[in-house]
């Protein structure tokens, strides 16, 4: 995996997620689970199975890191459910970040992140 960030697209609800989703593609989302208007888990299930969104195709099926304060056990199991890959814990650590992103990027999905 490079070290090299392309492109970020910072938004600030998940409804504004869905709608960006629905006309360019990405390779990763990062999601926060604690967003205006629509969390992070029900933007999460938008995403993967929603037909209130056209979603992209290619964006259907991007691995999705939950970005969160919840990061018990249940927690990781619901986002799991949701069809979401991996799970950083907030404050971000720049070393763990790197590391479940090669995770997640290389292996479709973060055992260590989202094992109980």
């Amino acid at each position: 995996m490079a070290d090299t960030i392309q492109h970020v697209e910072l938004v600030k609800s998940g409804v504004k997620a869905l709608d960006v989703l629905c006309h360019r593609t990405f390779d990763l989302i990062l999601l926060d689970i604690d967003m205006p208007e629509l969390n992070g888990v029900e933007t999460a299930k938008h995403i993967r199975n929603s037909d209130k969104y056209q979603i992209l195709h290619h964006n259907r099926t991007i691995p999705i890191v939950a970005v969160t304060t919840n990061d018990t056990a249940e927690w990781k199991q619901a986002y799991t459910r949701v069809g979401m890959n991996g799970c950083i814990s907030k404050p971000i650590v720049a070393a763990t970040l790197k590391q479940i992103l090669f995770q997640v990027l290389t292996y479709g999905c973060s055992r260590e992140s989202l094992s109980a």
